[in-house]
């Protein structure tokens, strides 16, 4: 079986709807455990967003299906207009691929507004470990 171990760099940009229509940016790096014998697999990603109103660190869990995703996790939010931070989670569901990723995210803290993000994560896997012990940025066995 092919396994190997990605990690995948990425910047985002996404329309945000909830607090205020306004545009965040952001960037990510996620790390994937993909075993070709299983139908679902795993990885951790770490993620922090900008907008003129909050910054987000997100930390999460995903499980990947071939075509789609679904990522969720706490979230810790930086409240710039009234100088407080909140706590509470992120539930993203996407479209895998290579590059060019639209995705969707629903954030939810317990006194704060909810925050939905539409956009795209543009972002490409660096493979670092195949069966063959080979480290490099294509994989191609």
């Amino acid at each position: 079986p092919k396994t190997i171990f990605a990690i995948s760099p990425g910047v985002k940009f996404a329309y945000v709807f909830g607090v205020e229509d306004s545009y965040s940016y952001g960037f990510e790096i996620a790390i994937s455990y993909l075993d070709s014998k299983k139908t679902f697999n795993y990885g951790g990603v770490l993620a922090v967003d900008f907008n003129k109103s909050y910054q987000k660190v997100h930390l999460g869990l995903e499980i990947l299906y071939p075509i789609i995703a679904l990522e969720f996790g706490p979230t810790f939010l930086i409240d710039k207009v009234n100088d407080k931070s909140h706590l509470g989670y992120t539930i993203s569901p996407f479209l895998t691929g290579i590059i060019f990723i639209p995705a969707f995210s629903y954030s939810n803290f317990k006194e704060f507004k909810s925050i939905y993000e539409l956009g795209v994560i543009f972002k490409y896997p660096f493979y670092i470990k195949n069966n063959n012990g080979i480290w490099s940025h294509i994989y191609n066995e």
